[in-house]
């Protein structure tokens, strides 16, 4: 009897160890199964780049396939709302740039809470945003295009209502006294391509979307939204260099999950990633489009994501722009 109670004793003490321990139970067996990476923008878009740069990275190091699923539209509010209510099981992610944050400043009617519906991973990296205009537009600078601009309707392009090329646009054109139309697209490509047919004025944008362009002659970057000159792009001015005050504001990429994914899940995809960001044929993929890779614990960028917030909010109320779903 004493072999059968002893192993009942061990049985029973496994069992404990084991209801006691669901989070572990959980990490040894993740992932299972193939991953997704959302993004609200189409294929060839900057996030586009970046998701599957991630997710082929992922891929192996996971040992499942990563795949990256577009949900386009409505400023990427589409795609939030999407994670937001996907499973939380750690199957499911987010990446997305400056527009998690600002439409929750934006709009009144989301479906969702960026602070109550997702779970922060890690920070991606921060792609600076430049003035660009056509080939045919006769200002060589900053100053130039205010001055051409004056008197005149001009229009400028962004790739959404609420965007960072939408907010600055119009905060650019209000503290210059220019009288400028937003047009919004969804997506940057087809943005650009109507700045470089000469269909719209201007346009703020990431050099990854316009490198391209820029190279061959086709646009020219007049101004940028950083603190300190590009290596990329090294004759392109910092607008504060260019007489222009308070427009250093570049916001970031990060990856996000839904709320109540298991803490150690996003650990896990968290410290993966931080990892992926520092490996050298990545950082030169960034380098190419101006990328300055990020990469932080959760906890960290959970402190990040409402910085951002408030710093945007002051951005979003003297721009005056509120938008309805």
């Amino acid at each position: 009897m004493r072999p059968i109670r002893r192993r009942i004793i061990l049985g029973a003490s496994a069992a404990a160890a084991l209801s006691v321990m669901p989070g572990a139970a959980r990490s040894q067996v993740w992932p299972s199964r193939p991953l997704r990476i959302v993004i609200g923008f189409p294929p060839g878009a900057t996030s586009d780049i970046l998701a599957r740069t991630i997710a082929e990275k992922l891929s192996s190091i996971l040992g499942q396939p990563v795949i990256v699923e577009h949900k386009p539209g409505a400023s990427t509010t589409l795609a939030s709302q999407f994670v937001a209510k996907s499973a939380p099981d750690g199957y499911t992610w987010f990446i997305n740039l400056a527009l998690h944050y600002q439409n929750q400043l934006l709009y009144k009617n989301l479906p969702y809470d960026i602070f109550k519906d997702f779970a922060n991973v890690t920070d991606i990296c921060r792609s600076p945003v430049m003035l660009i205009v056509n080939a045919n537009n006769p200002a060589r600078t900053v100053k130039e295009f205010i001055e051409w601009g004056k008197g005149r309707k001009l229009s400028y392009a962004s790739w959404g209502n609420g965007s960072t090329g939408h907010l600055l646009g119009h905060l650019f054109a209000m503290q210059n006294g220019l009288d400028a139309t937003h047009i919004a697209y969804k997506g940057g490509a087809p943005a650009v391509t109507d700045v470089v047919g000469g269909q719209v004025d201007s346009i703020i944008i990431d050099l990854g979307s316009t490198r391209t362009q820029i190279t061959s002659g086709r646009m020219r970057a007049l101004g940028l939204f950083l603190d300190k000159r590009m290596p990329q792009l090294p004759e392109v001015p910092t607008m504060e260099e260019a007489g222009i005050k308070g427009m250093n504001i570049a916001g970031f990429y990060g990856m996000y999950g839904p709320a109540g994914t298991p803490r150690e899940v996003v650990a896990r995809m968290s410290a993966e990633v931080q990892k992926i960001l520092k490996l050298p044929d990545v950082v030169q993929r960034f380098n190419e489009f101006a990328f300055i890779p990020g990469g932080s614990d959760p906890e960290t960028f959970a402190k990040m994501v409402r910085t951002e917030y408030n710093r945007w909010e002051p951005i979003v109320k003297s721009v005056g722009v509120q938008l309805e779903l």
